[in-house]
């Protein structure tokens, strides 16, 4: 695949009185279409009404009007450079995005590619394809692709405290609009809706589109907010110490916008369970860590010997500094390993469907405490542990053709916290040439970070069942204490 992209702007720093300054710009950055090295390009047009492909571009060029404003000012409040206040606004596009979804397509665009997909298929020798494998599956890109991008806008007031020392307290957010997500873009739709509001499907629902089967379909018609108070505390180098200590609280949510598992961290099914009910799928983001700390020094240590001496060269010209990181844990979604609601969302795929939550259990609560006990898990067993990170007897399987109540990324894995430790040494072997011994500790207390648990809880084939062996268990950690000596010469 070949594109080209062309990138134009101006700017303008326009200073409005002696405190004020404005900063003013426009970028225009549009991108040639994706080009097939042989021509080998095809889309459907129109997933409704087109029986077969159309030779041509796989999708519009969604980037002509890709002009993107900016704004920027900052003002000395008093005029003594002690105090100001900063903010900016941007529009920005996102361009040479379409990695993973052209590489997906290739398996699935009619004519030069061809994608069955059957669920539950008895294998027999020779392998013979069942009829549910017809009409054909597809794994293409929306041909009307909209363009992604993301309003970001931030403000500031920054606070010289002392000399060098300096107080920031800021608010950052954006939107993002026309996020590309991975969609069940032949759907069934459910057969009735229940009393109690859910719907329901009988797994013989003929889809939206005659002419194909299940459509693994890449389209920009997500969005996500992200809104952030910062703060920073800053010190800049004097008397060989420096730091930069920094606190975010931050909320980000979104109504899916993963191109596949792998952008989710496996967290949660990359689409969303309903096909007729976006609300429902407005949530959380997988990568949504409300709490993030960070703080980082470098302290170049006093001289206490003599230069020239034998103490002075082994102890003299030492630095020290340290990294540390602590955050809230990121979201999940329990899941079902089969359609339980014989919805057929992208051919039925395993962890899509949630399970049901037990009526007065709060999401918080799962985590926390001990089991309420089920199958093979005793009443009492401690939750919260690599073993049991959350309750799966807090869940229940759904009514069949129905879908569970457990909502979107609404538990979280464990929090993360690591302190890592630097020593330096800096010896000078002439004018020009010199040598630093380093020694890094990482993970200093050697914490066991934990993963992310297993969140599949059912296998849900049968109405009841006991929870999976593997469900709510953890089995990846982060790296245990290591540590690195390391020689570096300069010349």
């Amino acid at each position: 695949m070949t594109f080209t992209t062309v990138g134009v702007y101006a700017q303008n720093d326009f200073k409005a009185s002696d405190r004020l300054t404005l900063n003013l710009g426009v970028r225009y950055e549009p991108q040639t279409r994706y080009k097939e090295k042989f021509g080998r390009e095809s889309a459907i047009r129109n997933l409704l009404t087109d029986p077969e492909a159309t030779l041509g571009p796989m999708f519009k060029n969604n980037t002509l009007d890709n002009i993107s404003p900016r704004l920027g000012f900052a003002w000395d409040v008093r005029g003594n450079g002690k105090t100001a206040v900063k903010g900016a606004a941007a529009r920005l596009y996102d361009l040479g995005n379409m990695a993973t979804p052209l590489v997906q397509a290739v398996a699935g665009t009619p004519p030069f590619s061809s994608l069955s997909r059957v669920n539950n298929a008895p294998f027999t020798v020779p392998f013979e394809l069942p009829a549910e494998g017809s009409p054909q599956a597809l794994r293409i890109i929306d041909y009307n692709l909209a363009a992604p991008n993301m309003w970001h806008y931030n403000v500031a007031v920054e606070r010289e405290l002392i000399a060098n020392m300096a107080l920031t307290v800021a608010y950052a957010g954006s939107r993002g609009i026309n996020l590309i997500r991975t969609a069940e873009g032949n759907p069934r739709r459910p057969s009735q809706t229940l009393p109690d509001g859910r719907p329901f499907w009988t797994g013989q629902e003929p889809r939206v589109s005659p002419y194909w089967n299940t459509i693994e379909l890449k389209v920009a018609d997500s969005e996500s907010k992200y809104n952030s108070l910062q703060l920073r505390l800053n010190q800049r180098l004097s008397r060989g110490l420096q730091f930069q200590n920094s606190f975010t609280w931050a909320s980000a949510k979104d109504n899916y916008s993963a191109f596949s598992n792998t952008d989710t961290g496996g967290a949660e099914g990359q689409t969303g369970d309903n096909p007729f009910d976006r609300a429902r799928d407005w949530a959380p983001m997988s990568t949504d860590v409300r709490l993030n700390y960070r703080f980082n020094l470098v302290y170049r240590l006093p001289d206490a010997f003599q230069p020239g001496s034998v103490a002075g060269a082994l102890l003299n010209t030492w630095q020290v500094a340290t990294i540390v990181q602590a955050t809230s844990g990121q979201p999940f979604t329990p899941g079902l390993m089969t359609n339980r609601s014989r919805s057929g969302q992208l051919g039925g795929q395993a962890g899509l469907d949630r399970p049901d939550l037990i009526p007065g259990v709060r999401p918080k609560d799962v985590t926390k405490g001990v089991s309420r006990g089920c199958g093979d898990i005793k009443a009492g067993t401690p939750v919260g542990t690599a073993n049991l990170w959350f309750d799966p007897c807090a869940f229940t399987i759904p009514q069949l053709g129905t879908l569970g109540n457990a909502p979107r990324n609404a538990f979280r894995v464990p929090g993360y916290s690591r302190v890592d430790l630097s020593f330096m040494k800096m010896i000078p072997l002439g004018e020009s040439v010199r040598t630093e011994l380093r020694v890094d500790v990482f993970n200093v207390f050697n914490r066991v970070n934990l993963g992310l648990p297993d969140r599949i809880v059912y296998g849900a084939l049968a109405n009841v069942e006991n929870p999976l062996v593997t469900a709510a268990q953890i089995t990846s950690a982060d790296a245990a204490r290591q540590a690195q000596l390391s020689v570096r010469l300069s010349f």
